[in-house]
């Protein structure tokens, strides 16, 4: 799960304290991120105004983790199963750039189709394909357009054989309802 803003030193900034409310953890001063700030930090800053605006952005949820990057003044911090991450776009891309490869697999590969049909119509068929192909996440959803209603199916999957003969199913499903 990833949050987006909410970090800063400012009142407004309640990331940190939903996270930890959400943990049933409390807030704390988080000792190796305040050594590791005040280490970035010009000597002369670390008892400015500065670092009194820094330091509450280093009270995080007791169980937060931090991972230290050569590139960032910030350290990435995660709670559990959650990676806080900066509002500010450029931040929050190089942020996001210090720790994606730890999250890379193999590639979702998706389709998708449309029909004009009522999803009561091939509710059952649609089940069907699906049982037959586990390793693909079938999804239907129906849209209102200029025209009146269609049906957008979408066929996800890290497997792209499997994909590709789901994909055929659905799609000779289709051409019998009369898609387009």
């Amino acid at each position: 799960l990833f949050t987006s803003g909410g970090i800063g030193p400012t009142h407004d900034d309640l990331t940190m304290e939903a996270v930890a409310n959400a943990f049933h953890q409390p807030l704390q001063p988080h000792a190796e991120l305040i050594a590791h700030v005040e280490g970035r930090l010009p000597d002369e800053s670390r008892s400015s105004a500065r670092m009194k605006s820094i330091l509450p952005m280093c009270v995080l949820p007791s169980e937060a983790k931090i991972s230290v990057h050569p590139n960032l003044f910030f350290p990435l911090v995660t709670v559990g199963n959650v990676i806080i991450l900066p509002g500010v776009p450029h931040l929050f891309r190089r942020k996001f750039e210090s720790f994606k490869d730890r999250y890379q697999g193999a590639p979702v590969h998706s389709l998708h189709f449309y029909t004009r049909a009522d999803e009561s119509t091939f509710a059952s068929e649609l089940g069907q394909i699906q049982a037959r192909w586990p390793a693909v996440e079938v999804g239907s959803y129906p849209q209102r357009t200029e025209d009146g209603w269609q049906a957008m199916l979408t066929l996800d999957s890290r497997d792209a054989e499997a994909l590709e003969a789901c994909a055929s199913e659905v799609k000779s499903m289709c051409e019998r309802l009369k898609t387009h």
